[in-house]
């Protein structure tokens, strides 16, 4: 199993496939050729986090021994967090299955790998202090210049003033117009007082695209509270000011992110009303799972 990750937006999609051959070329220079490759990525997600789409299919598949040996570009590749990698790879030992990180010359077979693991993986995540100044930086470009930042959010269509190839040119987002009408009546139905469960099921059988990192259509109480409460702010941008809910308080007025699709009273009125239900969706709802 070869494991690729990227972790901001402002990287080249096509480092996940680099990361993927890197891996593959290694193997094939150690002779292993006649066997089958499961490839697990995430896309514009940072190494933090202790859950993300493709780690977690990686954790479940270690925990039920479906591979003979994992392999990465290096150690920074599942987690830029000392603790949560060691743990992983710990796990794959104890269920057999080889680690292999490239670049930082750990492998499980040897007897010292986990002490070398620790060092490296501190590294790593000392680098992060240094990195996010550059992530900083690259984002308020992008920012000054009104480009999307992260993943496609549901209502909206993100192109490119560049050619198509050039996948590292800025991105620009605009409402989706066969989607506005459903977002707007959305909030009508939340600021009418219907609970978010039902809309959720509503959305669903209309067929409303979620965010581009979902792994399932069905949307749940949970996708339609974010969905209401979503809030973005871009200086120069298309979506300006935002809207914060803090205990049942607006703490800050302005716009929310879905200007453009529903007017700002709309708006404001579905997010008041969204401060009546409670924080935490009951598990007895429908569609709240």
């Amino acid at each position: 199993m070869i494991y690729a990750r990227f972790s901001t937006d402002e990287q080249r999609r096509r480092s996940i496939k680099a990361q993927v051959e890197y891996c593959k070329n290694f193997l094939k220079a150690l002779g292993v050729t006649h066997v089958t490759i499961v490839v697990i990525s995430d896309e514009a997600m940072s190494g933090e986090l202790r859950s993300r789409p493709g780690i977690d299919k990686v954790w479940a598949g270690i925990k039920e021994r479906r591979w003979d040996l994992f392999v990465a570009e290096d150690s920074s590749r599942p987690y830029r967090d000392d603790v949560f990698c060691v743990e992983l790879v710990r796990l794959a030992v104890d269920n057999g299955i080889r680690t292999l990180f490239i670049n930082d010359y750990i492998d499980t077979a040897d007897p010292d790998w986990e002490t070398r693991l620790k060092e490296c993986a501190k590294h790593h995540a000392s680098r992060n202090l240094y990195t996010s100044y550059q992530v900083k930086r690259a984002h308020e470009e992008l920012w000054a210049i009104g480009a999307a930042i992260g993943l496609l959010k549901t209502g909206y269509l993100r192109f490119s003033l560049a050619d198509d190839d050039n996948e590292d040119a800025p991105k620009f987002d605009e409402v989706n117009p066969k989607w506005a009408p459903i977002i707007k009546e959305a909030y009508e139905r939340i600021a009418g007082g219907e609970p978010p469960w039902s809309v959720a099921l509503w959305l669903t059988e209309v067929g409303l695209p979620k965010a581009s990192n979902c792994e399932t259509s069905v949307w749940t109480a949970r996708n339609v509270i974010e969905l209401i409460r979503r809030n973005r702010s871009r200086p120069g941008g298309r979506f300006l000011g935002k809207v914060i809910c803090n205990r049942g308080r607006l703490r800050q007025e302005g716009v929310s992110a879905h200007v453009g699709i529903c007017a700002p009273a709309a708006i404001r009125k579905g997010q008041e009303t969204r401060l009546a239900f409670p924080r935490r969706v009951p598990r007895s709802t429908p569609a709240a799972s």
